[in-house]
This record gives structure tokens, sequence and C-alpha cells, in this order.
């Protein structure tokens, strides 16, 4: 099954060090770093390859620069995310909303690094995550991807479609 998604491809400075400082408080499966990625807007299977490149094609896709700042849980406690904040990020998000027909609501741009599936141990986790508190630890590539992802059993294998600068 194919799903299409817009996103903002993530560099971080080193990914391998937080993997490092946090493997020893949870175990799940961390991201691969060349898909860490904030989704901007999520399709799913609604619209074709062709229909998402041409309803595309008017959005002003322009954002300021972002730093990803800081760690956290997401989603009940089951994500380990970075995250970021910028208003720029929220009216593309709402312009894509109207854009698509979706109800307008609040977009929190995250980078989802692990899905975690046991904490060893919350408390040293909680003092890990303080640490990162407002660290700087990456940015955003430049231009927005229209991305294909295929589920299959190994994961999601994600194909770039086309980039808007």
């Amino acid at each position: 099954m194919k799903r299409y998604f817009l996103a903002l491809f993530a560099t971080f400075d080193d990914y391998a060090a937080i993997q490092n400082d946090f493997n020893p408080f949870l175990k799940g499966r961390w991201e691969a770093e060349e898909k860490l990625h904030a989704t901007l807007y999520f399709f799913g299977d609604r619209f074709t390859e062709e229909v998402l490149l041409e309803m595309c094609k008017g959005v002003d896709f322009t954002i300021d620069f972002s730093e990803i700042v800081g760690i956290e849980l997401f989603k009940d406690g089951r994500i380990l995310c970075a995250r970021s904040e910028n208003s720029s990020l929220q009216r593309l998000h709402d312009e894509l909303a109207a854009l698509f027909g979706a109800p307008r609501h609040l977009f929190i741009p995250h980078i989802t690094l692990m899905r975690i599936k046991k904490r060893v141990d919350a408390a040293a986790l909680y003092t890990c995550m303080q640490s990162y508190e407002n660290r700087v630890l990456g940015g955003f590539e430049n231009g927005v991807s229209l991305v294909e992802s295929t589920l299959l059993p190994s994961g999601a294998q994600y194909r770039i479609v086309k980039r808007f600068m």
C-alpha cells in the first residue's frame, strides 16, 4: 500500500550520541537517520501522486529556518521525539489543511526518533531528557518533500516524489 505525506527532512549534529545517551533507559526501534523527518501533512492513500503534485503547485512552501531543540515523549510516552517550534510551519500546515479540505488543528512539529517498547529506568530517562532541554540538536534540510511511503514487513520504505523549494 502506497501512502503519501509532505515532510521536512531533518539533519542531526550527532544522532549516534543521542542513541547512546538514551539506549540504557529505553528499549525499542530507532528510526534510521536518513528517514528522520517532521511530517507537515499526512495524506495517506486518499490521493494519487498525480493529484497531489497538481494540488501542491500553488502552495507557498517557504518556511523560516527551524532548529531542532530538545527531546521529549509523544503519543502517551510511546514515542521518543525531538521537537521544533516555528510559526511558519503552523501557517503552512493550515494552508495545506484548507487546500485539502481538512479541519484546522494545532500542529506539533516533531521528529520521531524511537518507537518505544519498554522503559527500563523511567527516573534516569527523565533526567536524560532534562539534559537535552533547550539543546540545539540540528535543523531541517531546505525544501519540503512529497514522499511516497510503502509499508513492508521490514518497515516503511520512502521515495521522494518531489522536493518543493
